[in-house]
Parts: structure tokens; sequence; C-alpha cells
């Protein structure tokens, strides 16, 4: 590897990613220097020997991004770091991806530091598959490779590529190629589509109180469906998350206190995985050594996450004087989980596809 060259790279990279951050061009990563950025990222991965589409690769890259000061320095000591993870990457012991599978599912981890470790990329159907049918148990380690695969072939190409929109999948003949083809879970993929299109006021929501009173006067009130909008993390064991609760006809949010493992056992009673696992990144060990981390869930996926089939009692915190501008507070009293939930480590439940 020319040094002085991937110096070069990565300073340009640098450069790239931070006119991305300060012009605010979040979502057009496939234009401009959005693309550029992306490419270069690719080429700096790959001259390493590591798998360009693994988050905790990328991370490495893309945090560097927001500045560039000392430009020289840190490039220099991004290929010292990058060549340390290379040779941990490269002289690891090769593991099957069926076990590289089992422990993804077992920490709940993220898509996109699982399966580029496998050689598969993160299509909304290889998500799909991964979160909402892999992590439900509706699929062996096995099947979703082998399926994963049959995906990647299709995708290789521009007419056999599996559609990633609703309008797109709607064509009977799309859906017949796609299930002729031997792919699983194609009318649930289909439906999963149509749920993230459209305006929703449960996911386009703005606080703002449009009742004078209190949000029920009750001291411990259940709640059985509602939606997840946001999740601050303080450390391992503290978490508080935000809810939307649909009370007198408009949605109302409140703030919960719990443990991350109670917010993990809410969020398998997510209608969809695929929305629910990702913003769960930030209860990483190593994201709770400094201080705490604050996700918003549309920011995170572009949806809230519904909840329900779960019932959990919710109880007011006292002497907080109540104000109809502010959200009000509880913590969590208890929780009955479904039957029908298929939990991955801490609750072992049955599970189920809630489509």
């Amino acid at each position: 590897m020319n040094q002085q060259l991937m110096k070069q790279k990565i300073i340009a990279y640098i450069n790239a990613a931070y006119q991305w951050h300060e012009t605010g061009n979040g979502s057009l990563i496939e234009e401009g220097v959005g693309r550029d950025m992306s490419y270069l990222e690719e080429e700096i991965l790959t001259g390493f020997g590591l798998p360009f589409m693994a988050f905790q690769y990328s991370e490495i890259l893309q945090l560097e991004g927001f500045s560039i000061e000392n430009i020289e320095k840190r490039a220099s000591e991004l290929i010292k770091e990058l060549a340390r993870e290379a040779s941990s990457f490269l002289l690891s012991p090769i593991e099957k991806d069926e076990d590289i599978l089992k422990q993804a599912k077992q920490d709940m981890k993220d898509a996109v530091e699982v399966l580029p470790m496998i050689g598969i990329s993160t299509s909304r159907y290889n998500l799909f598959l991964y979160y909402d049918c892999y992590f439900r148990n509706l699929l062996t380690e096995t099947a979703l490779i082998s399926h994963l695969k049959k995906s990647e072939i299709l995708d290789e190409h521009e007419s056999t590529r599996i559609p990633d929109t609703y309008a797109a999948l709607a064509n009977g003949k799309q859906m017949k190629r796609l299930i002729d083809y031997g792919l699983p879970f194609i009318k649930e993929y289909k439906k999963f589509l149509q749920y993230i299109i459209g305006n929703k006021p449960w996911n386009d929501f703005v606080f703002e109180s449009k009742y004078n009173g209190q949000f029920s006067d009750k001291m411990i009130i259940t709640l059985k469906h509602f939606y997840l909008s946001a999740i601050t993390i303080f450390k391992a064991d503290c978490a508080v998350i935000e809810l939307l609760v649909k009370y007198k006809g408009f949605f109302e949010p409140i703030l919960v206190s719990c443990t991350s493992t109670e917010m993990k056992l809410i969020m398998l009673h997510a209608r969809y995985y695929t929305l629910a696992i990702p913003p769960l990144h930030i209860t990483k060990p190593e994201y709770l050594t400094a201080s705490s981390r604050h996700i918003r869930i549309k920011d995170a996926n572009g949806h809230n996450v519904e909840i329900s089939k779960i019932n959990i009692g919710i109880k007011r915190i006292e002497n907080r004087e109540y104000n109809t501008d502010t959200i009000q507070e509880f913590t969590i009293d208890f929780i009955k989980a479904s039957d029908k939930v298929y939990a991955i480590v801490e609750f072992p439940l049955d599970h189920d596809l809630p489509f």
C-alpha cells in the first residue's frame, strides 16, 4: 500500500465528509459530495483489506468528518488505526457465517455490523429478512444465508433487482417473479413497504398540548398500544424513553424512566423489528463511557416504532408539578410481556409474526 497516496485519499475523504455535514445534505449520500465521500470510504477501507460496508469500520472514518483541523496529523493517525484494525481483522480466527449470525442475534446487533462481515449487502429486503424473519426465529441461520445469497444474485442486475418501494413491488408480475425464484416472506415484505409510506399522525408528531388538564388522573396507567419516539441512555441500566400515547383524540408525549433491559423488552413488541432494532445501537458499552446518548427514532430510521401486544404499568413520578406545556414523567411499575413475542436473550418467549 502506498501510504502517501492513502493519506491523500483520507484527507480528501475528511474534506468531503466535512463539507457534506456542513451543507446539511445528510440524505443526499448518492449525489455530489456525498457520493464522493462514499466512493472514497470504499477505496480507503478496501485498501486496508476491510469490508467497506461494515459500520464498525466505516464509523472510524465517519467520526473524523466533523472537523478539518489538524487534518494532516489526523490522517496519519487514521492510517495507523486502520492498519491495526486490518491486522486484527485479517489475523482473527475465521468464523462460520452461521456462528456470526447466532452471536449477532444474541447481542441484537445492527445489520450494518453483521451482514457485510459475511459478504451480504444491507438492501432493504435483506434487512427485513435479518430483523423481522431471522430475529423472530422464523428462519434458521442456514436458511437465512441461503435466501440472502439468492437476493444478492438478483441485486447484481438492474433488471432483476428486488424492489425497495411499495409502488414497484405492487406489480403482480414482480411479486410472482420473486416468489417463483424462491424468496420467502415476499408478501409480508410488501406489507412492510406499504406500512412505511404515507403521512401518519404518530410519525409526523410535533409536541403541542391540545387540551387543558392532566394526562389521566390515575397514579398507575396501563398502556397496551403506543409509539416510541425517542431514547436517552445514561448508562447500561438507566434509560428514558419518550412515548406517544393517544389520549382524547390526540397523540400526547410522555417520558418513562426504565432500565435498558426493560426498554429492549418493550422494543421486542414492535410491529416491525426492522424499525425497532437499529436504534438500540446506542446501548453499546463503548457509547456509555463518557456521557448520555440521545436519539430520536425517526431520525434514525425515518419512522417512530409502533408497540402493541404488551401491558405496561407506568407510575406517575410524585412531587412533580404538572404543566400543560411540559411532558409528564413516569416510571415502570410492571411489564406483562406477550407470550407471542420471540425474545432474543433475556426473555425466553415464543415467537410470532405480527403482520
